[in-house]
């Protein structure tokens, strides 16, 4: 609880041959399993992980502020498991991992996130995936004012989301990997999807492709789509 790390570089030499998916490293935040004591009140603020990730699980009411999270290699950049009422806003770059990409959501019961205001940084020269990839079904999460440009896959790729909100992004350059990615996708999996609002969102594609993908792609599992 009221755990603050301010300025704090964790850096790892980053070569693609030693590192993958699997490698831990950088800030890992979390509540013992089985504990019933509070995990609340910290902040990351202005941190650099250079070819590391930050990892909060189990933890509530928390913040990452302003810094850079390069994920590289590693599954993701910033990965929030099982967390609740949670802000990650004003990181001024985000390189989203090609495996879970930039912001990785998983877990049980997520929900109250904020992403605002962070820019989502295409490196040329990385493999990249998506820029928020949520495979649980997160209640209530705000996606406002990010610039998601030159993510490999897509942008914002949502499994299940119920009251979501997306809007005053700016997408530009998505689907790099040339894959068919959309900017945006919700798949309906275990229920329909429900309660979402996309608005006011900028797409921009100035360059060619030639598996394109959509701007907004709802795939209800075979159900019709529910507002």
């Amino acid at each position: 609880n009221f755990c603050r790390l301010h300025r704090i570089r964790v850096r790892s030499f980053h070569d693609d041959n030693v590192y993958s998916s699997t490698n831990k490293g950088g800030v890992y935040f979390h509540k013992p399993t089985g504990s019933t004591s509070s995990a609340f009140c910290n902040l990351l603020n202005d941190c650099w992980m250079q070819n590391n990730q930050a990892v909060f699980e189990g933890i509530t009411d928390s913040n990452i502020e302003g810094g850079y999270y390069w994920g590289h290699t590693r599954d993701s950049a910033i990965k929030m498991i099982s967390c609740g009422n949670m802000e990650i806003a004003h990181v001024q770059g985000i390189i989203c991992s090609q495996y879970k990409g930039g912001i990785y959501v998983t877990g049980k019961f997520v929900n109250q996130l904020r992403i605002i205001g962070n820019e989502f940084d295409g490196n040329p020269l990385l493999v990249r995936g998506n820029g928020i990839f949520a495979d649980v079904s997160v209640l209530c999460c705000t996606v406002s004012g990010n610039v998601i440009w030159g993510c490999g896959t897509s942008g914002i790729v949502a499994y299940d989301p119920t009251g979501w909100i997306i809007t005053g992004n700016t997408f530009f350059r998505c689907n790099d990997s040339d894959d068919g990615s959309s900017d945006i996708a919700f798949y309906s999996i275990n229920f329909q999807a429900s309660s979402n609002i996309v608005t006011g969102n900028t797409f921009i594609m100035d360059v060619p492709r030639t598996n394109k993908g959509y701007a907004i792609l709802e795939v209800n599992a075979g159900n019709d789509c529910k507002n």
